[in-house]
């Protein structure tokens, strides 16, 4: 039973129904607390509605759990942190995990936390990944951050030429 809740929590979510992803994942987790692939579904709903602090009370409590997903609630959280504009905690977070930095993923997070305070080294590593990766989105996201970092310095030629190379 859990593991249908699961499922279609799961797939609920990615069709963007988030009410519904919201209503099985909190059934589930009425029955597992401790059930980090429903705490991790929790935790990206909150997130998609704006509550932030939520999702990374959420994120965080999975992860000290350590539990075998620990890579992508770790990388979900980056993006929360990221996303939020809480560049110390995802500073933080970067120096103390060290397991999912072998991530095609952690890249990014590097880059963005970077970016506060040396953009030009973060351009170049996120222009760097849009070049190499083999992972479409991943290298798409890149990309664009890249381009748009390159605009907001002015760099508007830099930021053409690296979007017409990409696209």
């Amino acid at each position: 039973m859990l593991r249908d809740l699961h499922s279609s929590a799961h797939a609920a979510l990615g069709m963007g129904r988030l009410a519904l992803a919201h209503e099985l994942a909190c059934e589930g987790l009425a029955r597992d607390p401790a059930n980090p692939g429903l705490g991790l579904i929790r935790a990206i709903v909150d997130h998609r509605l704006g509550r932030t602090a939520a999702a990374v009370d959420r994120l965080r409590k999975v992860l000290g759990q350590s539990p075998p997903n620990a890579t992508e609630v770790a990388i979900v959280l980056a993006e929360v942190l990221s996303r939020g504009g809480r560049g110390e905690e995802l500073e933080a977070l970067l120096s103390s995990r060290t397991g999912w930095k072998s991530d095609e993923h952690s890249v990014l997070f590097v880059a963005r936390a970077l970016a506060r305070s040396d953009k030009a080294t973060a351009i170049e590593q996120l222009t760097t990944c849009a070049r190499s990766t083999k992972t479409a989105s991943i290298k798409r996201i890149a990309g664009f951050e890249a381009v748009r970092m390159l605009d907001a310095e002015a760099r508007y030629r830099e930021g053409f030429d690296l979007a017409r190379e990409l696209h």
